[in-house]
């Protein structure tokens, strides 16, 4: 007589699906998804397989134990719950900025400057000047007292001339500020999955100095200047004087000129037109508006536009640069370089030749609106930067007493002087 054989499912080794067919279940009763309990490794867990398919829970048992006899507990429940890989530790500054990249949202200029910043801080204080080298160096060395120490060498270094030295505070604050940001309380949040951030931080209590800019003061005749503009750009540098007339009667930025397209000029309304263009990302948001300009202003325009080849006010054979392009990357680079050396020629004798014009402009609208009006016409977030960096005050403010040295003679004469 022949004995009948069952195969029971929990026969099947645990590396074919149909074992996990029946340890497959739900929890409870009020379950709606299957789940599985495991032992491996002297450590047993019920995993929520998340699924009410019953043949797709098997498959996803099987999966988790194999994992497990792989990768262990820690590793695959990390995985299985969705979370991140292993955050790096004693991360390098490279490897903090590349972390940073990948997170940050603020605009790919703005990033590249804070990058450039800190690579220069890191390097100066491990005495690097390479960049893969900057960027090898650990982020925990960047401590406080580092970064503090590096800002007071750096300005002692310059001390022998006030001029300098000045310059230097001026340098050390920006560099700090611009690094800094990338260690912001936004940024930890969102790096801090990925990188091992360093307690403390590495600018956490570093001193940043207020100091006190030059307000602008003119250095050159703006109406002489336009004069010379008209009888030597107009015709034969066309381009030059199209930069100019947006940068001294428009008080237009650099990269704004630079990709400034023919919709932006509103020729019923009077103004230019400032706003985010496929081209062009604004510095920030106060930086897209209306400049209202002189009628004869958007007249000489108008014969430009007449003539137009492009999209572009300002010609150029050369591309857009990408957005992310660092600053100093230019379309136009050619005219505005040659633009510079006609200027410094005529007298504007500033750093930043094409900076000069917009405040020379900016000053210029606040002696006879205000203020207020300069500053929106500069597009600022407010007057206090305006007041701080772009005006200088034409009224003059003489106390108005020297009517009562009327007729006093305080001057002693030359040898050789008759005194009348």
């Amino acid at each position: 007589m022949s004995r009948k054989v069952s195969i029971q499912k929990n026969s099947f080794p645990k590396t074919d699906v149909r074992y996990w067919e029946g340890k497959v279940g739900f929890h409870t009763s009020a379950s709606r998804t299957y789940s599985v309990q495991i032992q491996h490794a002297n450590r047993r867990a019920r995993i929520n397989l998340r699924t009410a398919n019953k043949a797709q829970a098997a498959l996803l048992a099987r999966k988790l134990y194999l994992e497990l006899c792989v990768n262990g507990w820690d590793e695959t429940m990390r995985r299985h719950r969705g979370e991140p890989a292993s955050k790096k530790v004693n991360v390098t500054v490279g490897e903090y900025i590349e972390a940073a990249a990948a997170k940050s949202l603020v605009s790919p200029k703005t990033y590249v400057s804070y990058v450039r910043a800190l690579r220069k801080i890191a390097g100066d204080i491990a005495g690097e000047t390479k960049r893969d080298r900057r960027d090898a160096v650990r982020l925990r060395t960047l401590t406080p007292e580092k970064i503090e120490a590096w800002r007071i060498e750096s300005i002692r270094k310059k001390a022998t001339d006030p001029l300098k030295e000045r310059s230097a505070r001026v340098s050390a604050n920006s560099l700090i500020l611009q690094a800094r940001a990338l260690f912001s309380p936004e940024m930890i949040a969102l790096v801090r999955d990925i990188v091992e951030v360093p307690e403390p931080l590495p600018f956490a209590g570093v001193k940043v100095e207020t100091v006190r800019v030059p307000r602008y003061r003119s250095t050159f005749d703006i109406m002489a200047l336009l004069e010379s503009a008209r009888h030597e750009l107009a015709t034969s540098r066309t381009e030059e004087y199209k930069i100019l007339l947006l940068g001294a009667m428009a008080g237009l930025r650099r990269y704004e000129i630079d990709v400034l397209p023919w919709t932006a000029f509103r020729w019923n309304e009077g103004v230019i037109r400032i706003e985010t263009t496929k081209f062009y990302r604004p510095k920030s948001h106060n930086s897209e508006g209306d400049v209202r300009v002189d009628p004869e202003l958007m007249e000489v325009f108008r014969g430009f536009f007449g003539r137009r080849k492009g999209e572009f006010v300002i010609e150029s054979d050369s591309p857009p640069p990408p957005l992310d392009a660092p600053y100093g990357v230019y379309r136009c680079h050619a005219h505005m370089r040659a633009l510079l050396g006609w200027l410094r020629f005529k007298g504007v004798i500033s750093r930043t030749p094409l900076h000069a014009l917009r405040k020379e402009f900016g000053s210029l609208i606040n002696a006879r609106y205000g203020i207020l009006a300069a500053s929106e016409q500069l597009r600022h977030g407010g007057i206090a930067v305006t007041a701080k960096h772009y005006l200088e005050n034409r009224q003059p403010s003489v106390l108005g007493l020297g009517h009562l040295l009327t007729g006093e003679r305080t001057i002693i004469p030359l040898a050789g002087e008759v005194a009348s």
